[in-house]
């Protein structure tokens, strides 16, 4: 049981900071566009 909250909240880190890095490099990109 204590396992799998385990992998459950290592897979949401993992999942949430790949799409928060893509999200800052969409907008950097979007700001050298602008420039």
């Amino acid at each position: 049981m204590v396992k799998n909250v385990l992998v459950t909240i290592i897979i949401l880190a993992l999942v949430g900071g790949m799409g928060y890095c893509w999200l800052g490099w969409n907008s950097a990109q979007q700001d050298l566009d602008a420039v």
